[in-house]
């Protein structure tokens, strides 16, 4: 009985250039991503303040990206994006009777459509 035996490495095989890493009939990794990084319109009284100015805030996931929204904003709704500004809120630490504990932190994202464009969120 040899314990101090190395352990043989198996071949793998060398990736081609055609292969997928997905399933079959599933979508690709960035599309099914992107489907869902936009939860929901952010209502308060300082976003629809910005409806004036044609800007619109939306709650998105903490790993979203500025064109990454963008682009699922224009799928989703139709419209024409200028530009998008994030906000990152960190959530406050507070007490729940005896226990310690946190609020979520938020993410979000201020879209501004370009000129004639509307979205029709309440």
């Amino acid at each position: 009985m040899n314990i101090f035996k190395k352990k043989e490495k198996k071949e793998k095989k060398p990736a081609v250039a055609g292969d997928s890493v997905e399933k079959k009939g599933e979508k690709p990794r960035t599309e099914k991503r992107a489907s869902r990084l936009v939860l929901r319109p952010w209502v308060s009284e300082k976003s629809t303040a910005l409806k004036e100015e044609r800007g619109y805030v939306f709650l998105v996931r903490p790993e979203a990206g500025k064109t990454e929204i963008g682009k699922e904003i224009e799928a989703r709704y139709g419209v024409s994006v200028e530009g998008v500004r994030i906000i990152r809120k960190e959530g406050k630490a507070h007490r729940f009777g005896k226990y310690p504990g946190k609020r979520p932190d938020v993410k979000k994202a201020i879209v501004k459509l370009k000129e004639g464009d509307a979205i029709d969120i309440i």
